[in-house]
């Protein structure tokens, strides 16, 4: 009956290359102008993330490492407790199995990774042999036996009084950063429906990116053919930074120590990337990290230039269509784009660094950027105005971050190569990822964890069977 207790197919290996990317570090090839950091070393990932953790497939022990304090080996009377289980009744054993861990729970169950523990668990007892005699496979399969079998073994260690280490807590989720998304990824990094939709997001990025870089070159050559740009711009070298098996933190703090001295007197740092590198995440901690830092957005300088287009229609008697647009091809003309431009003045007022909108509109972007600036008509004309004036908002933007920096703030601006190669400093970086599946899945993860926040924000605690099916369902919502 031992002999029969383990009869399974070797391990599915199909997603060897996706386990423990939240986890791995790799490096990435550079060219003559994009250093590649050296490592640094990363410790071990915390063994407390549902299946990113330890699991009974690489030890020794009575249980996994990963669930609680102390050793896995079992004392005398933890044994009986263990003994106990393998003489329930049948139909009690299938019936009481609880999932106290996500590991266990039947949607992310992966026998192969308990496969030699089971095996020790099953030669160790007659009692377990003998109820697997009974239950597989006439009221359940192999795998399902071993997975209530363990259900019931964490019970019983719960009971003995063992200390239980933390899983995928209700404060990681809330937390809604990288160590999140890390955490589900490491949760969910071998569930089929997870990977599918990773790569449905993974190919929706490149989608995007795609179309974003080709809207991104006809503005820099329109800007070109106009002369506000130039044609080939002197660009500094790029420092690459993989960020696979990194954290938002860890990747602050190289781009930290690169700044050296100028992190207290001011620069300017440009960070690029594609979509799903982090790039804004990295942002909000080097912030965090330096009191004299400060965030650069092109998102207003364009709605200030659409302000002023959408009143330059207004006060030449254009009439709206329809859809409550103009025919703009009037005013987004080089000279009246300059006169716009014009209008817009950066620098200090009430001893803080703004946008004054002229032109006869009279007001600073802080004190208009949640009303004015976001009014419809706004919205309405923005790509239009933002298609045409790339060139105009970059040179604006390098402009105020040089006078910012000069005065000993670290600038901090991020987003895409073509325009970024616009604005003058040495410290300039790029984040990248070695293993592409894992834009996907953070994105994925991302979309994941908004849901279940969003159901689970109202209730005082959950254990983690609770947030994992909350991220389940989150999952199932976002594939539809």
């Amino acid at each position: 009956d031992n002999d029969r207790a383990l009869l399974v197919d070797k391990p599915d290996d199909r997603h060897a290359s996706l386990l423990g990317c939240a986890t791995r570090s790799l490096a990435r090839p550079a060219g003559p102008d994009k250093p590649v950091l050296p490592p640094r070393p990363i410790p071990p990932a915390a063994p407390t993330m549902g299946n990113g953790g330890s699991t009974a497939a690489d030890e020794t022990g009575d249980w996994p490492s990963a669930w609680f304090v102390g050793p896995n080996s079992a004392t005398p009377e933890q044994r009986a407790l263990l003994d106990k289980v393998a003489t329930s009744s049948p139909d009690i054993f299938l019936r009481d199995a609880r999932a106290p861990r996500a590991e266990l729970m039947p949607e992310l169950w992966e026998f192969a990774r308990f496969r030699d523990a089971s095996a020790r668990q099953a030669t160790r007892s007659a009692a377990i042999a003998s109820l697997v005699y009974k239950l597989v496979p006439k009221l359940c399969s192999e795998a399902e036996f071993w997975r209530a079998y363990w259900c019931h073994i964490h019970s019983a260690l719960v009971a003995s009084g063992l200390e239980r280490k933390p899983g995928f807590t209700r404060e990681t989720l809330l937390s809604q950063d990288d160590t999140t998304t890390n955490a589900i990824i490491a949760t969910f990094e071998a569930y089929e429906p997870f990977l599918a939709f990773s790569q449905t997001e993974m190919d929706g990025i490149v989608s995007r990116d795609a179309e974003d870089d080709e809207k991104l070159t006809a503005g820099i050559k329109l800007a070109i053919t106009k002369g506000v740009l130039a044609a080939d711009p002197s660009v500094e070298p790029v420092t690459v930074i993989d960020v696979l098996g990194k954290s938002a933190s860890e990747v602050a703090e190289l781009i930290v120590d690169v700044l050296g001295e100028s992190a207290a007197s001011g620069c300017v740092l440009v960070l690029q990337g594609l979509s799903g590198t982090g790039k804004g995440t990295t942002v909000d901690r080097v912030k965090s990290m330096l009191p004299n830092a400060v965030t650069w957005s092109n998102g207003n300088v364009f709605r200030a230039l659409t302000l002023l287009a959408t009143k330059r229609c207004a006060e030449l008697g254009l009439e709206t269509n329809a859809d409550g647009k103009y025919d703009m091809s009037t005013v987004l003309t080089p000279t009246v784009l300059a006169e716009c431009v014009g209008s817009l003045e950066f620098g200090k007022y009430n001893d803080s660094w703004d946008i004054h909108i002229g032109g006869g509109v009279d007001i600073l972007v802080s004190e208009c950027a949640n009303t004015l600036l976001k009014e419809a008509v706004i919205g309405k004309h923005l790509p239009t105005v933002a298609e045409q004036t790339q060139g105009e908002v970059v040179s604006f933007a390098s402009a105020a971050a040089t006078k910012m920096g000069s005065g000993g703030q670290v600038v901090l601006m991020e987003g895409r190569a073509p325009t970024l190669e616009y604005v003058r400093t040495p410290f300039r970086f790029e984040l990248t990822m070695s293993d592409p599946a894992c834009i996907g899945m953070r994105r994925a993860a991302q979309r994941m964890m908004a849901k279940a926040v969003e159901s689970l924000r109202p209730l005082p605690d959950s254990e983690e069977p609770v947030i994992v099916a909350a991220l389940l369902k989150g999952l199932s919502e976002c594939a539809k």
